[in-house]
């Protein structure tokens, strides 16, 4: 990512306003409200984003690369140029924008339309949901958002309970935006906004403070502490707040409904292919590659061993077949989840990743993979020899595999 694509990504939000304070050094605002810098820090350079700290995302593993100045009340939220990428640039602008928008006394927000949901997986469901938003859009002459949770409602309501999703926050707001979404909003969820009812959510988040103008409700989708059973409740309220009010069909694929829970079951028995047909998309993963032991590379198959965010919800321990991408150039390879009983006695498990024909250092690197095929489970050898095999074995079947038509 170069400085230009951040200025353009900036300035293409309405009234902001960019000035140049030395070389190569730039500060936005909003209204004369602090927005965003872009500064060059002893040959580093650091875009910072004026967000206050309650609003904090550095917890989640996939935010490591930002970092906090807790001196500072605002520009407290800074990333370094050559870490960002353009879905977290995204989110930053767009959560220091809003606070701008809501501290300024003459707020000027562009009106939308919107829809709203956990959008986890962003399946063939959520695909025909977020086509139909665009068509109310174009319609009423209005930006398209997405409005999304981080944490999800149920974390909160039930910590004592594993809450896997198959996409971070990240990954899902990338898959949304490449729909032709407008605008990704991630709604950071507490118990406060939890308690909040329907007509309190619509007017004081969604009218007030979004300015949506036209709300696309899934078919079986319900908000506010009251769960108002029925649609007719959503539409008084609407009525009320002058939002109109869409009800989107179920979709359906071979008379079967796609659903979150139901590709959750298929990536527990490792159905990677129809899990793809339903997704619209391979089920994937972004980790940053970590320090192994390198014994990989001493097999003569080196791998990348990755870190994943939280929560992120992985298939079967096994092989398999994958597609990853890394600077923007995509490698064919093979990936091994598992305990690696052949080699590891504390059997903890890891994810590693071994690319064909690629040579150079992927440590501190991110790399996204989209999962192909499941070759096999994961096995124990009697020797390394054994397993030195069983890996030649496995990327002749994975290159048989991706000869296929």
């Amino acid at each position: 990512m170069q400085i230009e694509d951040v200025r353009t990504t900036i300035l293409s939000y309405p009234h902001v306003v960019e000035r140049q304070s030395e070389e190569r050094n730039y500060i936005y605002e909003f209204q004369g409200i602090p927005l965003a810098t872009i500064q060059n820090q002893a040959g580093e350079i650091q875009i910072g984003f004026s967000i206050k700290a309650s609003d904090i995302f550095s917890e989640a593993t996939e935010y490591a690369c930002i970092k906090r100045d807790k001196r500072r009340r605002r520009h407290n939220t800074y990333v370094s140029l050559h870490e960002c990428n353009m879905t977290l640039l995204r989110e930053l602008v767009t959560e220091a924008y809003h606070q701008a928008t809501c501290r300024s006394p003459r707020t000027y927000q562009p009106a939308y339309a919107a829809t709203i949901g956990c959008f986890d997986g962003v399946h063939k469901g959520h695909q025909f949901l977020l086509e139909e938003l665009k068509k109310i859009g174009k319609a009423k002459g209005l930006r398209t958002m997405a409005i999304t949770f981080d944490p999800s409602p149920s974390s909160i309501l039930h910590p004592e309970r594993p809450h896997p999703t198959l996409t971070s926050t990240l990954e899902k707001e990338q898959l949304i935006y490449e729909m032709g979404i407008d605008e990704v909003y991630i709604l950071r969820l507490d118990r406060e906004k939890l308690s909040m009812n329907a007509l309190d959510f619509m007017r004081n988040i969604l009218k007030r403070q979004l300015n949506i103008q036209a709300l696309l409700l899934g078919h079986d989708h319900t908000f506010g502490s009251d769960r108002p059973a029925s649609r007719s409740a959503y539409n008084t309220y609407g009525k009320q707040l002058k939002m109109d009010i869409f009800h989107c069909a179920p979709y359906l694929e071979d008379g079967v409904r796609i659903s979150s829970s139901c590709i959750k079951q298929g990536l527990q028995k490792g159905e990677m292919e129809l899990i793809h047909q339903q997704m619209g998309h391979p089920h994937h993963l972004t980790g940053r590659v970590t320090t192994g032991r390198q014994i990989g590379r001493r097999l003569g198959f080196p791998t990348a061993n990755l870190t994943l965010p939280a929560h992120k919800m992985l298939p079967p321990h096994g092989v398999y077949v994958v597609k990853v991408t890394h600077e923007g150039k995509s490698y064919n390879g093979i990936l091994n989840i598992g305990i690696r009983p052949t080699i590891d006695a504390k059997q903890l498990r890891t994810i590693e990743v071994h690319l064909f024909d690629f040579q150079g250092d992927l440590y501190g690197k991110q790399l996204h993979v989209d999962f192909l095929t499941r070759l096999r489970d994961e096995q124990h050898f009697a020797t390394l020899e054994a397993l030195q095999e069983q890996i030649q074995e496995d990327k002749i079947k994975a290159l048989t595999f991706l000869s296929k038509p």
